[in-house]
């Protein structure tokens, strides 16, 4: 709490944004096995959210379809919202870097695109 609060005075304008892989591995222990993968794919869906307002709806109604199965889950939901949302205030762009701080996770996005391939046109003669 205190290293928040300080890069919070000594940067006021800085987002706290929390890891999308840690964030979802908390929420998979509040859930059965069996309703994991439904549940899921709301949760996937609210993070891959094309703007701000659009995944604030979609976490309301996780939370107000789930309040009576997994109240835990909900709460959870609701307590950390905005630094789990702050990925969608950066631009399009550098979101895959802040996105997660999960190292496999970051992996596969670098591999997706370095291994993109880029046709290579030889000069006539070589």
């Amino acid at each position: 709490m205190g290293l928040t609060q300080a890069i919070a005075a000594v940067w006021p304008k800085s987002l706290r944004i929390r890891c999308g892989f840690h964030k979802r591995q908390n929420f998979q222990q509040k859930v059965p096995a069996q309703a994991w993968p439904e549940v899921k794919a709301l949760l996937v869906d609210m993070r891959e959210a094309p703007s701000r307002e659009k995944a604030e709806q979609r976490r309301a109604a996780i939370g107000e379809g789930y309040q009576r199965e997994f109240p835990e889950l909900c709460r959870c939901l609701r307590d950390d919202a905005e630094a789990s949302l702050n990925h969608l205030a950066v631009p399009q762009r550098p979101q895959q870097y802040v996105r997660t701080s999960h190292l496999g996770e970051r992996a596969c996005v670098e591999e997706r695109r370095r291994t993109k391939v880029i046709p290579h046109f030889w000069a006539a003669g070589s």
